[in-house]
């Protein structure tokens, strides 16, 4: 046993925080509104649609699936009506997959004109035509018997190096 004096006293001094424990240091900002760094407009604005495009994220995924589905079963309206939620979407980036899909639905039902439509989406989305693309655009137009308007296709491949 220790003396009655010596126990006493080293639980006073841990209970008067004189003992050891392991130090932390927690750093104060300088006024109580200061959280760091302040984000200029333009971070804010990229922030705000990177949030905005990963909130509509799911629902971009569900829509594009369901198009591909009916448009693997020549469903044309109901793949058009998806089409057209999807389009309006408006915090929503359309997967390439997308206007593929539509161009091939188009092709096998002869729709020249919707095709064309598609094409324009996917431009205005912001995807570049691939090769492919513009190749199945032409079949499309010249099975149709349109053959101004697969020679625009044709010279639009021309100007982009894609022929």
């Amino acid at each position: 046993r220790s003396a009655p004096g010596a126990g006493a006293a080293a639980d006073g001094a841990a209970a008067a925080g004189g003992a050891p424990t392991k130090r932390v240091v927690r750093r104060m900002p300088l006024s109580p509104f200061d959280r760091g760094k302040a984000r200029t407009d333009a971070e804010k604005a990229v922030a705000m649609k990177e949030n905005a495009a990963a909130a509509a994220a799911p629902r971009v995924k569900q829509l594009a699936a369901t198009i591909a589905d009916a448009c693997s079963r020549d469903q044309y309206k109901a793949a058009s009506r998806n089409y057209a939620e999807l389009k309006a979407m408006p915090d929503g980036a359309l997967p390439m997959a997308v206007f593929e899909d539509m161009l091939e639905l188009y092709a096998r039902l002869l729709m020249p004109s919707s095709a064309e439509g598609v094409f324009m989406d996917l431009m205005q989305a912001g995807h570049t035509p691939t090769e492919e693309v513009c190749w199945r655009l032409v079949e499309i137009f010249e099975s149709s018997g349109e053959r101004t308007r697969a020679d625009k296709v044709l010279a639009y491949m021309e100007t982009r190096g894609l022929s």
